[in-house]
């Protein structure tokens, strides 16, 4: 049987989108295949996710109809073109998530045109609440497109964007956890040298922060307008932004969105 989706990795990324398509009911294990040189994590993902490893890289890719490149992207070329020849045999439809590799050094592997979406996944796909930018070559049709979707949708959200905004968005959004990681951590942090537990303080400053954030997209209300809502406000919300505002705040998150944004140029350039 030919299974729909092989993983070609099976690092922090493919299982978390493993665990989204079999947990969601969406796809069935027996529907998905892995390869891994490592063959214990290949059989760790087998035995959690009921999913068939494979040997060899080219027996995942003959008997897959779709092959997820979940690879470093310095190793991705060398992959690509240890594999080129079957994938052209196969008509494999190519779906990579290594950062800052464009569609163009991915064909630029390849011997002839076969269909690639790129995919920008983040981290949050582990508890399916990720946020993954897609985009295709134009080998790709919308049924490639909407198959990708299907398989990312199990782990949070796709949205479709122009390839040349991929590095905007992963400054925004694919590196956002980062953003919210070392905030949460200083406010624990914080916490502490006030008298609190640091457990204690990251859980709730995490549980506010993640319902305040249902809440802000739930509502017809731009995040401008709380913001100048709570500085109108003689509370302890307006002393916490008059606080940050005056030490440089805003100027350090654009700063890190610039050195983001620049990093990932950076890998782009070294293809």
């Amino acid at each position: 049987m030919k299974r729909t989706v092989g993983f070609l990795g099976t690092g922090n990324i493919a299982n978390a989108i493993m665990d989204g398509m079999v947990s969601s009911g969406l796809f069935s294990g027996k529907e998905i295949g892995v390869y891994d040189l490592d063959k214990t994590k290949a059989l760790k993902c087998s035995d959690g996710y009921g999913v068939t490893p494979f040997d060899t890289s080219d027996e995942l890719v003959k008997n897959c109809s779709a092959v997820i490149f979940a690879v470093k992207p310095n190793i991705l070329p060398i992959v690509l073109r240890e594999l080129d020849k079957v994938m052209c045999e196969e008509n494999t439809l190519i779906i990579s998530v290594a950062a800052g590799t464009e569609i163009k050094t991915i064909e630029e592997c390849l011997s002839q045109k076969l269909r690639v979406v790129r995919i920008m996944p983040n981290i949050n796909a582990k508890v399916s609440e990720a946020i993954s930018a897609i985009c295709a070559n134009d080998a790709a049709g919308e049924e490639d497109i909407a198959f990708a979707e299907r398989i990312f949708n199990s782990a949070g959200k796709t949205v479709r964007l122009e390839e040349n905004l991929f590095s905007e968005f992963c400054a925004a959004a694919g590196s956002a956890p980062a953003f919210a990681y070392i905030f949460l951590d200083s406010i624990a942090r914080a916490a502490v040298k006030n008298g609190a537990y640091k457990s204690e303080a990251l859980k709730m400053a995490s549980e506010l922060m993640f319902r305040k954030a249902e809440v802000i997209f739930s509502e017809d209300d731009d995040i401008e307008k709380k913001i100048a809502q709570i500085k109108s406000e003689n509370s302890t919300g307006a002393k916490i932004i008059e606080t940050l505002e005056n030490n440089g705040f805003y100027e350090a998150v654009e700063n890190a969105v610039n050195k983001t944004v620049e990093k990932d140029i950076k890998m782009k350039n070294k293809k």
